[in-house]
């Protein structure tokens, strides 16, 4: 049935292998569809367990070992989110192997069995219990996803408001898929070694990809953070010269401004980013810098008789000062010894 979606364990096949392989699913450890884990946008690198599709005929004449590794999936089912960042695959999903051509894997089974006595993990949202198996223009499934996605933001939002900033809590979990993130690229850079792909060539692809989920780390949570101490953050990465008001940062950018090398990238995936105190104090210093610039500027303008530009821009330094001191006293992080009016 082509609608069905993808589970680990699921097999395909290569235009250019010689047998079917059976997926793993790496990149997800919470969405299980009939009880097993689904298979996304995101399974990426080799993902089919070893040794793949047995032999490659790509290069006629010169069979070699297969060392499948997947660098993108087309025909996604884009109408359900999996972990806010990737959409499953289904039957129809086709695969392109950085060593083939674009779209030269297709799945065989779906791996999913027809067994209703399976129980599912509790880990489970309910949201996705009532997605199991639904077909493609389920608009009810996906509708019930969408609304569950708004309570779910809202119940963040109600619990920062009331609970104050769960800074601790947020920054742990940060972390802690930060650091998951790196050790997942070097288990890449094994496992792509073990199926004969060149170290360089593995640690380049295990990099670029540990850049990616890294930046998409960092909206994930951004978007976590209360909006008036998130617009401090804001100010804060642009003022630090990123190109990205989220701090995202490109791989292109690292290896050649930066001169990091792949491993480099892949240990910067698992760097703490700088806490919401950090950033904080920052911009108040950066804000007091603009209070003293403006009154030196306004000093000098009483002797030119420019004074109304100087003054606007010292009332502008105040008025950010008062908006920062509001946002930290809001959420107990002022250190009143900072910046005072």
């Amino acid at each position: 049935m082509k609608d069905e979606f993808i589970v680990k364990g699921a097999m395909a096949t290569c235009q250019f292998g010689v047998a079917p392989a059976m997926i793993n699913v790496m990149d997800n450890s919470k969405v299980y569809f009939n009880g097993k884990l689904v298979a996304t946008s995101m399974s990426i690198g080799p993902t089919f367990q070893s040794p793949a599709f047995g032999t490659c005929n790509m290069v006629p004449n010169m069979p070699k070992p297969c060392a499948a590794v997947i660098t993108k999936w087309d025909n996604t089912f884009t109408k359900i989110k999996i972990n806010q960042i990737s959409n499953p695959l289904t039957k129809d999903s086709k695969g392109t192997c950085a060593l083939g051509c674009p779209m030269c894997i297709s799945f065989t089974t779906t791996g999913q069995l027809p067994i209703p006595s399976v129980p599912l993990p509790e880990v489970v949202k309910v949201e996705h219990q009532s997605d199991m198996n639904p077909l493609a223009g389920n608009d009810k499934a996906v509708d019930s996803v969408k609304r569950s996605d708004v309570i779910e933001t809202e119940s963040i939002k109600h619990e920062n408001q009331s609970n104050g900033y769960a800074e601790k809590q947020l920054r742990e979990s940060y972390q802690k898929e930060a650091n998951d993130i790196k050790e997942r690229a070097k288990q890449m850079i094994v496992e792509m070694e073990e199926s004969g792909t060149d170290p360089d060539d593995a640690e380049e692809y295990a990099a670029r990809w540990a850049n990616k989920r890294r930046n998409e780390l960092k909206i994930k949570y951004l978007k976590k953070t209360p909006e008036d101490l998130r617009i401090l953050i804001f100010e804060y990465n642009v003022l630090r010269g990123k190109k990205s008001r989220f701090g995202t940062v490109s791989y292109n950018y690292l290896r050649l401004k930066k001169h990091a090398r792949p491993m480099d990238v892949i240990e910067s995936a698992a760097r703490p980013q700088a806490g919401p105190q950090v950033v904080a104090n920052s911009m108040l210093e950066t804000f007091n810098k603009e209070k003293e610039k403006a009154k030196t500027e306004l000093d000098l303008a009483l002797e030119q008789e420019e004074i109304n530009e100087a003054t606007a821009r010292l009332k502008k330094a105040n008025k950010r000062i008062t908006k920062a001191n509001e946002v930290l006293t809001k959420y107990n992080m002022l250190n009143h010894d900072i910046c005072k009016l």
